[in-house]
């Protein structure tokens, strides 16, 4: 864990951005610009899925303390 990303400057358990920009430094200047604290050093060593903005895609879904039923 010593050489993980740390992300965000905050202590966190998950931390999510999804930025609609034409590229990923775009991206990572509009995170820069909110000025909360997003490390854009570590977050450029992650691996990004980029989506092109024309085509329809799901590009987030989360689900949480869910119970399966039987």
């Amino acid at each position: 864990m010593i050489g993980e990303p740390c992300i965000l400057n905050e202590f966190y358990l998950d931390a999510i951005a999804i930025v609609a920009a034409n590229n990923l430094d775009e991206a990572l200047k509009k995170l820069e610009e909110q000025n909360k604290g997003w490390r854009l050093e570590d977050l450029r060593r992650l691996e990004h899925q980029v989506y092109e903005l024309e085509d329809a895609a799901i590009v987030f879904t989360e689900i949480r303390g869910s119970i399966e039923h039987l």
